[in-house]
């Protein structure tokens, strides 16, 4: 998560904020939820604005969603 996180924000120039907390994984250690291996997870960003009907759309696909922060300038 944290080198996939570093990369989209650099090729973005923006800033992220997240909640570790809200990490997949985070229950089972902060260090594996940020650094771990070859977890089949996707880091994406929506716009504000689309955040809630993307989140619908992926449920009714039977995906799990976790909305884990926001990014700024």
């Amino acid at each position: 998560f944290a080198q996939d996180l570093g990369h989209l924000c650099r090729a973005s120039g923006v800033r992220a904020e997240v909640s570790l907390e809200l990490l997949p994984g985070a229950a089972l250690g902060l260090e594996a939820a940020l650094s771990g291996g070859e977890d089949y997870e996707l880091l994406l960003s929506v716009p504000p604005g689309r955040a809630a009907a993307f989140e619908r759309a992926c449920r009714r696909a039977g995906e799990q969603v976790a909305r884990v922060g926001h990014f700024s300038a």
